[in-house]
């Protein structure tokens, strides 16, 4: 191995890391926290969508723009949503 190959692998590692902790507290949301965030019931769809676009973040090695861009295309529930989680709303 060379000295790039360590360091693509450590800032993989630190990357998949970073997303799974955000993942984490994401689903760790409290139902009371996320009624306070969703308007309706039917929301809760959302917030689903969410946990996923993060899951597939966290495998594919999404960049942090390309999370926030997939986040903002659920809408403003979910930046909503996602603002309740430190690292979500540092790159929206």
């Amino acid at each position: 191995m060379n000295r790039f190959t360590n360091l693509f692998d450590a800032a993989d590692a630190a990357f998949n890391k970073h997303y799974s902790e955000e993942l984490k507290q994401l689903k760790g949301l409290s139902k009371e926290e996320i009624s306070k965030i969703l308007p309706s019931t039917t929301d809760f769809q959302i917030y689903n969508e969410l946990i996923k676009i993060v899951e597939n973040a966290s495998q594919e090695n999404l960049a942090q723009a390309d999370l926030a861009d997939k986040i903002k295309s659920l809408g403003n529930v979910a930046v909503n949503i996602a603002k309740k989680v430190p690292g979500l709303n540092a790159i929206l």
